[in-house]
């Protein structure tokens, strides 16, 4: 089955929010 552009774009945007939010979540865990 062969995705298109959309998906994988999306899906990665996905990813990376994923991502930031949990950098954000160590930052505040930090002193």
């Amino acid at each position: 089955m062969r995705y298109n552009s959309t998906y994988l774009y999306l899906k990665i945007l996905d990813i990376l929010k994923k991502s930031k939010k949990m950098t954000v979540h160590q930052k505040k865990k930090l002193p």
